[in-house]
């Protein structure tokens, strides 16, 4: 236990040393480049602010609803943070890799699905007489990770229908694409989120399969209130 509470803070230290470090940086730029550049800076400072706040989630969700998520899962949670935050977005690496964003997909597909096995264990935490199959909860993470995908994209598509916003990567060269070509982000992401999913529930089905226990180590657990007297 000890072990894996030091795991999560070394892993978190990290996190906000790296939102830090490219808040940091995006005010130096302020500073230094041209007026018209710095309203974009600033809404990028702002969304690191938000990113850094997204640190303290697992935190957040053991003091106000007395919800422990597992280190599986809060590390995975934190890694893809940084990843998607403040290294794809705070320092443009999303801008300047081509894959990146489809990287992003694969891997929120991975940790959704994950998610996902929690909140069913959650859930039915002691609701069952049996039980569930490896098989179920299986087809409940998929299903999960992949509903997350769809709404995911929904959101990509209001932010650009009403923000004009290019998140679907419909226009290149400041024209609209047309026909198959427009297509080509959203179905790729939708395709990504589908490939990550399987990948991820392969070897949970296998592990699953040899330990009756494995997927109970992915449960959200309600922490055991403990009372001082005084």
């Amino acid at each position: 236990m000890q072990t894996k509470n030091q795991l999560e803070k070394y892993v978190q230290s990290f996190l906000i040393l790296l939102g830090t470090g490219v808040c940091f940086y995006l005010i130096f730029k302020l500073f230094h480049e041209p007026i018209e550049k710095k309203s974009s800076t600033g809404f990028l400072f702002f969304e690191m602010i938000l990113g850094m706040v997204l640190i303290f989630v697992p935190n957040l969700f053991k003091k106000f609803f007395k919800i422990e998520i597992p280190s599986f899962i809060a590390v995975f949670y934190w890694l893809f943070l940084a990843l998607a935050v403040f290294i794809g977005t705070g320092l443009q690496v999303i801008a300047r890799i081509f894959y990146w964003d489809k990287i992003l997909h694969l891997g929120s597909s991975m940790l959704l699905v994950a998610v996902g096995y929690g909140l069913l264990s959650f859930f039915l935490d002691g609701k069952l007489t049996e039980p569930l199959t490896p098989f179920f909860y299986i087809l409940f993470g998929l299903s999960f990770g992949l509903m997350c995908g769809v709404v995911w994209e929904f959101y990509e598509f209001i932010c650009d229908s009403l923000l004009g916003m290019n998140l679907q990567r419909f226009a290149g060269n400041g024209h609209d694409l047309l026909g198959r070509a427009a297509l080509m982000d959203t179905m790729g992401d939708l395709w990504i989120n589908a490939l990550g999913a399987v990948l991820f529930s392969i070897p949970c089905y296998i592990k699953g399969k040899k330990d009756p226990g494995f997927f109970q180590k992915l449960a959200f657990k309600k922490t055991k209130k403990t009372t001082e007297r005084s």
